[in-house]
């Protein structure tokens, strides 16, 4: 089954502690940001950012751009460089690699797709968190 022995852990269990955290600290304020909605909408999604970090005069639009995935991508900085031979194995394409919604999808077989899709709704079984995403796998 689904293990989640990764670098960085399982997305699993990443997302429900952090679930558990706002529950238990209902007085610390928790914004998330999500991948997909992020994509289809930035200039929305960054003005939420930044009138929960209190910072209202920030040019959302100009953010936008400079953070877009083909902006990112082509600046290619030391850091990002970096991670391509660190966190990726060898001939592997980087940290970055196409930044499309749903195309993890694409390199699944149709039994780790199913596989996947029974981890989900096993472990994420009640998570708010998980209900936002749920629309996109």
């Amino acid at each position: 089954m689904l293990t989640g022995e990764i670098l960085w852990g399982s997305w699993f269990d990443h997302v429900l502690e952090m679930e558990k955290f706002m529950k238990e600290y209902p007085d610390n304020p928790v914004h998330v940001v999500q991948y997909e909605k992020m994509k289809e909408d930035p200039v929305s999604e960054i003005k939420k950012l930044c009138d929960f970090l209190d910072r209202p005069n920030v040019d959302v639009e100009e953010l936008a751009l400079a953070t877009s995935f083909a902006q990112m991508k082509q600046i290619k900085d030391p850091v990002y460089k970096q991670s391509e031979g660190t966190y990726c194995h060898e001939g592997a394409a980087g940290v970055m690699v196409k930044g499309m919604i749903g195309r993890w999808r694409e390199q699944f077989t149709v039994d780790q797709s199913e596989r996947y899709d029974k981890a989900f709704e096993e472990k994420m079984k009640g998570s708010k968190l998980a209900d936002m995403v749920r629309e996109y796998i």
